[in-house]
């Protein structure tokens, strides 16, 4: 017989959100945290906000890129709990970048973006993420993928 734990995967798995339990509150969560900077199809701005699409689950891929994904400024001040921002997470690389979502993608809990806000990147955030892009071009030329 099946888990109550697992029967709520294979649910969300088949609505398409894993570890999302309301994607229009994730959505709207989005939209009021930030498609400010990042704009509502995750693109980015000219100001600095990166764009989403097409490359934030492929920070997952590299080491210390999912620490990386919940240490940023804008994840871990944004004015959500745990729980929600937990879920807001999840459906952003689920929604702008599902094509790099590691094969063996575990969503992000409560517990470890709570962990993660503990200590967040201020000012090394751009220069971590220039590292991480570095690993992740040095994996391609090496044709690994994680």
């Amino acid at each position: 017989m099946m888990g109550s734990a697992a029967a709520a995967m294979i649910v969300l798995a088949a609505a398409g959100f894993v570890g999302v339990d309301n994607p229009s509150t994730a959505k709207n969560n989005w939209m009021l945290h930030c498609q400010g900077c990042h704009l509502p199809d995750g693109s980015g701005s000219a100001d600095g906000a990166p764009s989403m699409v097409g490359i934030v689950s492929r920070f997952l891929s590299v080491d210390g890129g999912r620490e990386y994904v919940g240490k940023v400024p804008g994840v871990a001040n944004a004015g959500l709990d745990d729980t929600a921002l937990a879920e807001l997470v999840n459906w952003m690389l689920q929604t702008y970048d599902k094509e790099h979502l590691p094969a063996n993608f575990k969503p992000y809990t409560a517990q470890e973006i709570g962990a993660l806000r503990e200590r967040p990147y201020i000012v090394e955030a751009a220069d971590m993420r220039q590292q991480l892009l570095e690993k992740m071009r040095s994996m391609e030329a090496a044709g690994e993928n994680r």
